[in-house]
């Protein structure tokens, strides 16, 4: 038969069991809550450079769609400027 002393104390250590397994279960949750937040700092700092990236690609696209869109001109120019400079290096020689 238990005597109430050994009852108390198997009382409290079973007490002590039930913290110590609450407890272990809390620092498993703060590991993985930190995980977590660390993921999302990762996906943060990701999607901010991804933006980033964005903007500089449609402020490039804004500055070539405004560039005037002469490219038949830009070829004539260039074929001239060709022509100009062999003539000029036959003149010279």
């Amino acid at each position: 038969m238990f005597d109430v002393v050994s009852l108390q104390e198997w009382r409290r250590a079973e007490n002590i069991r039930q913290f110590n397994r609450a407890y272990n279960n809390l620092v498993k949750q703060e590991k993985k809550m930190i995980a977590l937040r660390d993921e999302c700092e990762r996906q943060l700092k990701e999607l901010k450079e991804t933006q980033r990236r964005r903007g500089e690609l449609r402020r490039m696209e804004e500055q070539l769609c405004k560039l005037p869109d002469n490219e038949e001109e830009d070829v004539e120019k260039h074929e001239k400027k060709d022509a100009d400079e062999e003539e000029t290096k036959n003149q010279a020689d």
